[in-house]
């Protein structure tokens, strides 16, 4: 086979392989835009109307928060809730956001340039407002440090819609404990009970958010379709560099 041959072969090995790509994510698209996105829609409409009320009756909503080792934030008040302006990026992730806080503070005393730094890393992790006062040696190197953190939690409730497995990611960030918790949600799960339910969540009432996640059978079948999918990609870039013979 000459060197043109060869070449307008692997040409038509990868133009094949991105026109199967591009069907493939049209596909993916088109499911997403019809089961996802009147979801998002929904979210949206809801979380935006939530806002506003919210913001206007000002419920007293108060929670407790403990910063491992350290000590406890007590009776944080919840207020400032927030949406992201505007309306065109709700078809892919829409955040809401709120604080929770009180006019005190935490005092940390850290030993050790090594923990200190890691105690830093861990309060800008959470989003925590803090001054820290390094304390240097002789040498100018940092051996400790006095952090004075403020009692404002950042709270983020995110919808995040999937292309690849026509699902919603949600992910919450601080709500109860300063940690962030990621699941899917199955878009045929959400209606006006989930809703209301989720509202309830967001005010801390009684509630049974989250009891119609994706079931495990679910889980792994979204997994498998990731993973799938992925290896499907793999395999078609592997075909249009050359790197596999053609059948």
């Amino acid at each position: 086979m000459g060197l043109l041959d060869q070449l307008r072969e692997e040409s038509s090995s990868a133009k094949s392989s991105e026109q199967k790509e591009k069907l493939r994510l049209e596909e993916l698209q088109k499911s997403y835009d019809s089961n996802v996105t009147p979801k998002l829609e929904q979210i949206w409409s809801f979380l935006k109307e939530l806002e506003q009320h919210l913001n206007y009756l000002k419920p007293e909503v108060y929670v407790d928060y403990e910063v491992a080792g350290f000590g406890t934030f007590k009776n944080l008040n919840q207020a400032h809730y927030k949406m992201e302006k505007g309306r065109k990026n709700i078809l892919k992730r829409i955040p809401f956001r709120y604080i929770c806080d009180s006019n005190d503070t935490l005092h940390l005393s850290i030993e050790g340039n090594r923990k200190l730094a890691a105690v830093i890393e861990e309060l800008d992790r959470i989003g925590l407002k803090y001054q820290c006062k390094k304390q240097r040696d002789a040498n100018n190197e940092v051996f400790a440090g006095e952090i004075e953190v403020q009692a404002s939690v950042p709270v983020s409730i995110t919808f995040e819609g999937v292309v690849e497995t026509a699902s919603i990611q949600l992910t919450v960030k601080n709500y109860d404990s300063l940690t962030t918790s990621k699941t899917f949600l199955n878009p045929e799960h959400i209606d006006a009970e989930f809703l209301d339910q989720l509202g309830l969540f967001i005010l801390r009432k009684e509630n049974s958010f989250l009891k119609k996640e994706l079931s495990e059978e679910e889980k792994q079948q979204f997994r498998k379709m990731v993973k799938d999918a992925e290896q499907e990609r793999v395999h078609e870039l592997k075909k249009a560099d050359g790197g596999e013979p053609n059948d």
